[in-house]
């Protein structure tokens, strides 16, 4: 069984990570960063670092993504991100997200992305009987917890399928994840902030249980 994090294990993430992000939306370039990279480390991202190695022993390490956007995908935008992630993997590119943002915090479980080889073991598993009726009865629970459920979806159903599926929607998607957002309580920014973390992520443990034995890499 988990160990709870403690009080007083972190300090949380605080209103000016928040502030931080929304005054990058109005400046999203080099310049303004370069000024400000400071600021970033200190509201933003030692929080973050510090809140996810409290989480470690319940979920496993992290890694907290770089605030540049992928060069090769600019094609004129803006170079900068605006929200910081941290992902924790549990099975390789299955796992638990945090983010950083404007818009305060939001927490996100499940597969951004599968690959070929995962989208058709997924499928399979959404098929069956068995395991496609426990995937929709989870989802229905998370979604009545409050998560909002995500992926990336095609316009129909796969053609090896019925378009009557009882399971249609769900066959339709090319990556599956839940997110919540939390948005900016107080409790973010104090040291209970990690126990709702992980009390929210115990929530969707299930579905990454579930995708890391149905489509894993």
């Amino acid at each position: 069984m988990d160990t709870p994090p403690q009080a007083g294990s972190s300090t949380g993430i605080g209103p000016a990570a928040f502030a931080f992000y929304r005054e990058l939306e109005l400046n999203n370039d080099r310049s303004w960063w370069s000024k400000h990279a400071g600021d970033h480390d200190r509201h933003v991202k030692v929080p973050l670092q510090e809140m996810l190695a409290v989480l470690e022993p319940s979920f496993g390490p992290a890694v907290i993504f770089r605030p540049y956007r992928d060069a090769r995908f600019l094609r004129g935008g803006p170079p900068l991100k605006t929200q910081q992630s941290g992902f924790v993997p549990a099975s390789g590119n299955i796992g638990f997200y945090l983010h950083v943002s404007g818009a305060g915090v939001s927490l996100e479980a499940g597969c951004r992305s599968f690959t070929p080889f995962q989208l058709a073991r997924y499928r399979d598993a959404c098929d069956a009987t068995g395991s496609g009726s426990s995937l929709a009865r989870l989802l229905d629970l998370l979604q009545e917890a409050g998560w909002e459920l995500l992926g990336r979806q095609l316009q129909g159903v796969p053609r090896i399928f019925s378009t009557f599926h009882p399971r249609a929607e769900l066959l339709r998607h090319t990556s599956l994840s839940v997110r919540r957002n939390l948005g900016e309580p107080s409790f973010l920014s104090g040291p209970e902030a990690v126990q709702h973390v992980t009390a929210l992520w115990n929530q969707a443990r299930p579905l990454v249980a579930w995708l890391g034995r149905s489509a894993a890499p």
